[in-house]
């Protein structure tokens, strides 16, 4: 794997994903450091889009109602534009005009968390977290 900057190809390969090609503002933090890989992904989708993105990255089952967000997602906005700190995570799971859902997914060789804020009815913002075990 090349060092970074990654390109899309390069991070749809290292998250097991494929970024649909109407995704809007991109972006991502890859970490190979470590001893799993880690990828974050934020990405804007238009709504009629995301049962399709869904199924494609194994969210087979309903999404659920986010009631916490993991500490897996703090400390990636200084890392992600427009990522929020952990203060605005509370919050916005505070908001109730915020509708957030979400799917978790194992399977052997990696781990894998999205959030879908669904707060505006046409585009949605999809935060998604992948680990290579």
């Amino acid at each position: 794997m090349l060092p970074p900057p990654y390109s899309i190809t390069d991070i749809e390969t290292l998250a097991r994903i494929e970024i649909p090609s109407s995704a809007t503002d991109v972006q991502s933090y890859v970490d190979l450091g470590g001893m799993d890989s880690f990828v974050a992904l934020r990405f804007l989708l238009p709504a009629a889009e995301m049962e399709d993105f869904l199924s494609d990255v194994g969210c087979t089952e309903s999404l659920e109602p986010v009631a916490y967000v993991s500490t897996l997602f703090y400390g990636l906005d200084d890392k992600i534009s427009g990522w929020p700190s952990r203060g605005q995570w509370k919050s916005i799971l505070a908001d109730k005009s915020h509708v957030l859902m979400g799917c978790e997914q194992s399977a052997p060789g990696f781990s894998r968390k999205i959030i879908v804020d669904q707060s505006q009815t046409d585009i949605y913002t999809i935060y998604l977290i992948h680990f290579e075990l």
